[in-house]
């Protein structure tokens, strides 16, 4: 049951909310009181965020977007003046929020298999053409590997277009780029026709890699996006490996809202001293 509220928790805030907020416009066109102008503070941020990710492009840098929660908590006590059942739609849109920042959001904590200083772990990997490859085909060069959930996510489509922003700099250090997705195999081929730098994009059927590193996130796809898959994805990660194939630094996000910027990965490269082949860029 628990696999299924994670999974429908997106959509069902999203028709819950307005659902609320519908039903308060009615109460206050019929003449009730300022109360319902509470219920439908509380529950707007939410429904209102959840619309901006989805046709946006929401940001990958804010943890604990605060606003939103003092608007919803002003809302519920505004609410108090409507009565019980405002009150209860109100507490409900508060709450809604409150497990969408704190709860749904959040990742799995497994033990991961990543280790600094160590090889990149053996794990089995799909081309875009359908190819069975192991992870050794990442170790050819230093790598920027980043693991996405998805082209549904728009948070992972964000960090995605900024990393192509910033290839060109990665390539003139010899590093190459690989993102890997559980998602199914025709989206991420479609995925890699929007941008126009050669960044490579590898499948996981199955969920194997992301299972074999410690990565898997429990019903992670929402239901609406969830055909082709068992509903699992992977807990958002970026992993830099130097030219012999040996993990430099990794990031594993304990939420899927933030992601670390390509910037970041610059630091470290130069940091670390890691370059690979001269580039073939203009």
């Amino acid at each position: 049951m628990l696999r299924i509220i994670r999974r429908a928790y997106g959509e069902a805030s999203a028709v819950l909310g307005l659902a609320a907020i519908s039903f308060a416009i009615v109460q206050l066109l019929g003449g009730a009181g300022i109360g319902w102008v509470g219920t439908i503070l509380a529950w707007l941020p939410l429904t209102a965020y959840l619309g901006f990710i989805v046709l946006g492009r929401p940001s990958t840098r804010t943890r604990t977007l605060w606003p939103l929660l003092a608007v919803s908590g002003a809302g519920v006590v505004v609410a108090a003046f409507a009565g019980a059942v405002g009150i209860v739609i109100a507490v409900s849109g508060l709450a809604a929020l409150s497990g969408y920042l704190f709860w749904y959001s959040r990742q799995a904590r497994h033990p991961s298999a990543l280790v600094v200083g160590s090889p990149l772990p053996d794990f089995p990997l799909s081309t875009v053409g359908g190819d069975r490859v192991r992870s050794s085909v990442l170790t050819e060069r230093p790598q920027v590997i980043v693991f996405f959930r998805g082209s549904w996510c728009p948070f992972c489509t964000t960090q995605l277009r900024r990393l192509a922003e910033r290839y060109r700099e990665l390539e003139h250090r010899g590093v190459g780029v690989s993102l890997i997705s559980p998602q199914p195999a025709a989206d991420t081929a479609e995925l890699a026709t929007r941008f126009d730098v050669p960044m490579r994009f590898f499948g996981d059927p199955g969920g194997a890699a992301a299972a074999a590193l410690g990565l898997t996130q429990t019903a992670g796809v929402p239901l609406l996006y969830g055909a082709g898959t068992n509903g699992d994805t992977v807990v958002p990660t970026v992993v830099i490996t130097d030219a012999g194939g040996v993990v430099r630094w990794f990031d594993r996000s304990d939420n899927h809202r933030i992601r670390p910027e390509p910037a970041a990965f610059l630091a470290v490269l130069d940091r670390e001293g890691i370059t690979g082949p001269a580039s073939q860029l203009d």
